[in-house]
């Protein structure tokens, strides 16, 4: 009892240590460190009745909580609806909703976005979307590219999409690159990814140009350099051979669409 007892003060003297490393690591940690007081202890108590078997630890939560930090920014930087590709995040946005009135009297998710990302951030729920959830999600894809410097049509997947399978979010979205095309899976209640990988169609670059995404001179130039590379590699088979997989639209053969929450203000809104 006595050795229980120490080793739980020394769990959590290191996850607070890790919890903080986190903070003062992040993009966003001026943003994490203005969190309401009430959120964390919350989030605790109200996740795991929404989100079966979500962990409900503090280095959980900050890491949850930074991608919904991901999504903010991506939403007030793009012209176009934005799916959140993340359970972990939206369990964030989904307590922080239901906060009590005494715990977030001064800090409401709408006074945080107004400060921190220029605007009002509204959470709508799939169903609820005006525009597919497949497209988007591949809005928030080539925003989140646009961000972190890369290519929008290039192989990176950027870490809102793969935040669920690092933290093992169970029956999350499973989101990997595989030869050059980025799909995902359903999670396990054991936070692993299971049965068929979707590639969504909306993430095709000419269902992106379609969307009003991409451009036709940027499509080209992609063409071009597949083109190139497909001649180098003298048409070898991709990683993805072999692999159980499927393209779908929104809602096809059962899968979903890979995403929960989303937010239909882009960047026209005031």
């Amino acid at each position: 009892m006595v050795f229980q007892k120490i080793y739980t003060r020394i769990d959590a003297v290191l996850q607070q240590h890790r919890f903080q490393h986190l903070i003062r690591q992040s993009k966003y940690r001026h943003q994490l460190s203005e969190l309401p007081s009430g959120l964390l202890p919350h989030w605790q108590r109200s996740a795991k009745n929404e989100f079966t078997g979500i962990p409900s630890d503090a280095v959980f939560f900050i890491q949850a909580a930074e991608g919904l930090m991901m999504f903010f920014d991506c939403v007030r930087r793009s012209e176009h609806a934005c799916g959140l590709p993340s359970k972990a995040a939206d369990s964030i946005w989904h307590a922080w909703l239901s906060l009590p009135q005494s715990d977030f009297k001064a800090q409401t998710v709408e006074r945080f976005c107004r400060q921190h990302f220029g605007r009002e951030i509204p959470h709508v729920e799939a169903t609820q979307m005006e525009s597919d959830m497949s497209a988007a999600l591949a809005a928030t894809l080539l925003q989140l590219r646009r961000i972190a410097g890369k290519d929008p049509l290039s192989h990176f997947a950027p870490d809102l999409f793969t935040l669920d399978q690092r933290l093992k979010m169970p029956r999350g979205y499973s989101y990997q690159m595989q030869g050059g095309r980025i799909g995902w899976q359903n999670m396990s209640l054991l936070g692993k990814g299971t049965g068929t990988t979707f590639y969504p169609s909306s993430f095709e670059p000419a269902q992106l140009m379609a969307l009003g995404l991409i451009t036709a001179p940027m499509l080209e130039l992609h063409q071009r350099k597949q083109a190139e590379q497909a001649a180098q590699q003298g048409g070898s088979c991709g990683s993805s051979c072999g692999m159980q997989t499927s393209s779908c639209d929104s809602g096809s053969d059962g899968g979903g669409d890979g995403g929960s929450c989303g937010s239909g203000c882009g960047g026209g809104c005031s």
